[in-house]
């Protein structure tokens, strides 16, 4: 099982960046796409045309999974059923790798010079746990 390794400040630090960003969360999903489908172009295909559901989607998610970090059990119930969903979107363990890139991207797009080492390894952290978890719900 995917192992979270993070601390309650940590996870504070997590969630208080994401509540500074929710005022331009939108502006911020629809950056993650534009950056994902850019660098991997390949990974368009697997997304409706309009992204309008998908981007609040993922804010949502995103809230939901920070609001459970300190509650493991829950966090990992989530994401393996998010796993397993995305079984049937055709979503592979490159495209994981792929996210996990993008947004970390984004995070260093939106964090300070001196926020940026600290929290892109925090995000760097809970992407993998969160790609790990969801590809374990994929699992058959």
């Amino acid at each position: 099982m995917s192992n979270l390794n993070l601390t309650k400040e940590e996870i504070n630090r997590l969630r208080s960046f994401f509540f500074k960003l929710i005022p331009v969360s939108e502006d911020l999903s629809k950056e993650f796409y534009s950056g994902l489908f850019e660098k991997y172009p390949e990974v368009r295909p697997y997304f409706k045309p309009d992204m309008q559901s998908q981007q609040d989607k993922l804010v949502d998610t995103l809230a939901t999974l920070l609001d459970t970090l300190d509650r493991t059990d829950e966090a990992v119930h989530i994401l393996k059923s998010l796993g397993q969903r995305h079984i049937s979107y055709g979503a592979t363990p490159e495209i994981y790798d792929y996210v996990e890139v993008a947004f970390l991207e984004l995070v260093s797009q939106y964090a300070s010079a001196e926020e940026q080492k600290d929290l892109l390894d925090l995000w760097a952290r809970m992407m993998r746990f969160v790609s790990l978890t969801m590809l374990q719900g994929a699992q058959p």
